[in-house]
């Protein structure tokens, strides 16, 4: 096969998924004993599909799956003071997955060396609770 051939096999296979537009970004905030991710949606590509539901993998691990409608969750249970990788891609309507097209979103955090965030490791798409009231 030669090149132009493949490069026309890239961009087909790459124009069927979902896709993070230039300027996308994925941000990792620590909230101890939490951390808050935030994306920029990602646009289907196909006419008449729709983004179904965000992947959340941790170190290459898939951890979580949130609402297509999200662009924001919650990343509990990870260890204190630790750095990982956290990335991001979608699925549309037609199970068409970015990462098929080399379309991800991906940060690095470190987290605190705060109170213990749990043992589960997962993404809760619901904003987090507030803090205790220091009068209570």
């Amino acid at each position: 096969m030669g090149v132009a051939a493949a490069a026309l096999l890239v961009m087909v296979a790459a124009g069927c998924t979902p896709l993070f537009q230039d300027g996308a970004v994925l941000t990792a905030t620590n909230e101890d004993p939490y951390v808050v991710l935030n994306w920029t949606q990602a646009v289907p590509i196909d006419e008449g599909t729709t983004v179904e539901e965000y992947r959340i993998d941790v170190n290459g691990v898939e951890v979580s799956r949130t609402p297509g409608w999200a662009s924001s969750c919650v990343l509990k249970g990870l260890d204190n003071d630790t750095a990982y990788e956290i990335t991001v891609s979608a699925y549309d309507s037609n199970a068409h997955w970015s990462a098929d097209g080399n379309s991800v979103l991906t940060t690095s955090v470190t987290t605190a060396s705060g109170v213990d965030a749990g043992t589960e490791l997962f993404c809760d798409s619901a904003p987090p609770p507030p803090p205790p009231d220091p009068g209570e």
